[in-house]
């Protein structure tokens, strides 16, 4: 497996690396995951970037709401997956600012989601319950669930 080297970095107001982020999420996911365009000091969202001035190939979109810092979408390029492109954009959420201050991580994954599963149990996640019908029927067919998974904050130590 190659590992290309990936820039990570917060999301800004340029229109294109925002058209690409729209594009990567209506690839990956039946329905919108996050904002791209209007973001308030709870809101992050992390790109991956190909070296250089490159193309977005990846984003994680997260939100603080109520000492939680929520997961709202990761998302990769089909072209740029298995080069740990999810797992920098997952740690740089994790090490953030956001995530410091906040009690727990949190996020919900379809149970066919194996491999963002996998990903996500790597970096210290635990499934704390099963989602019943959390998906609309159109957006993975006949399977609905999800599981809702939880990651204690790393705190920093003074």
């Amino acid at each position: 497996m190659a590992h290309a080297t990936a820039v990570i970095e917060l999301l800004g107001r340029e229109v294109v690396s925002i058209a690409q982020c729209i594009a990567i999420d209506a690839d990956v996911f039946p329905y919108p995951s996050g904002d791209f365009t209007q973001r308030s000091w709870r809101d992050r969202i992390w790109v991956a970037r190909e070296p250089g001035p490159g193309r977005v190939v990846g984003f994680l979109a997260a939100r603080a709401r109520r000492g939680i810092l929520y997961i709202q979408g990761l998302a990769v390029d089909p072209a740029a997956r298995q080069r740990g492109v999810g797992r920098a954009l997952l740690r740089a959420c994790l090490h953030s600012d956001l995530a410091a201050n906040a009690e727990a991580v949190a996020l919900s994954v379809s149970v066919l989601n194996c491999d963002a599963i996998a990903l996500y149990e790597s970096e210290g996640f635990v499934i704390s319950a099963r989602l019943g019908d959390h998906y609309p029927a159109h957006a993975y067919g006949a399977q609905r669930d999800a599981f809702s998974m939880r990651r204690e904050a790393l705190r920093r130590v003074l």
